[in-house]
């Protein structure tokens, strides 16, 4: 999918509640649960102490995106709790276990909305110093390989800097507890299933 200026410029913050929206958007719209597929376990970022993520078994889904959500451990049901509770990794492998469920699915489903099967989703965080905004997803990969690196944008910075790549979960936790927002960082969605071969 070819990003619009627009969306390479856009807040991490919001590319991750687009894709969770679109994720949630597409597991509401699900009219026939396939055999097999819930229950589901899933995990759910929970603050006491400190965050820890617990495990559920999710039993249902509604239109609304409301669904239940079953604790093992202790043995409660817990019917108003909403999609967007659940970590956004485990909606993806949710989606990814209903496609596998109804292959016939698959060629109607919409990849720039929806991941299927197959893709793998990584987050690219640099320093905006390093390189442009613009750069190719396949310059970009290359330079995560081969970081450190010294600025693309100023030959007299002679500081090497690092291209992270790091999963949706890692980016959201990223954002949660490091004051991500407080960063000069610019911020790439790639599938990295749809690279150029030699590239992933």
């Amino acid at each position: 999918m070819r990003r619009t200026e627009k969306e390479k410029s856009m807040p991490p913050g919001e590319l991750l509640r687009q894709a969770e929206n679109q994720l949630v958007s597409a597991l509401c719209g699900i009219r026939e649960n396939p055999d097999g597929w819930l229950p589901h376990t899933v995990y759910v970022e929970e603050e006491g102490d400190c965050p820890v993520y617990t495990m559920y078994r999710l039993l249902d889904i509604r239109k609304d995106g409301g669904c239940t959500l079953y604790n093992p451990q202790t043995g409660e049901h817990f019917t108003s709790r909403h999609l967007r509770e659940i970590n956004i990794e485990w909606l993806v492998t949710l989606w990814e276990r209903y496609l596998e469920l109804c292959p016939e699915k698959r060629a109607a489903s919409v990849p720039e909305t929806c991941p299927g099967k197959g893709t793998d989703i990584r987050a690219f965080v640099w320093y905006c110093g390093l390189t442009g905004r613009n750069v190719s997803d396949d310059r970009l990969v290359r330079m995560w390989k081969e970081s450190p690196l010294r600025s693309t944008e100023d030959p007299e910075d002679e500081t090497l800097y690092e291209v992270e790549c790091m999963t949706l979960d890692e980016l959201a936790e990223r954002i949660n507890d490091d004051c991500f927002a407080y960063t000069e960082d610019y911020v790439r969605f790639i599938d990295m299933g749809h690279l150029q071969p030699g590239m992933e």
